[in-house]
């Protein structure tokens, strides 16, 4: 999702950082064109995260 106008995005060019085992993602939206970059990164799984993760995701299911 596009932080400019919240339109759809494509990735165009990937790094992985094996070290610290991110990986950065150069990204533009197919809207406006706007270009920006993205982080992924492990996180360990805590109790509160999972809960955290379940609850948010659950309530944007559309039905």
């Amino acid at each position: 999702m596009c932080p400019k106008c919240g339109g759809k995005s494509e990735s165009f060019a990937i790094v992985h950082n094996k070290k610290n085992k991110e990986t950065y993602r150069k990204r533009r939206c197919l809207e406006c064109g706007h270009v920006f970059y993205t982080v992924e990164f492990d996180v360990p799984p805590t109790k509160r995260l999972l809960r955290d993760w379940f609850i948010n995701s659950k309530s944007k299911v559309r039905r």
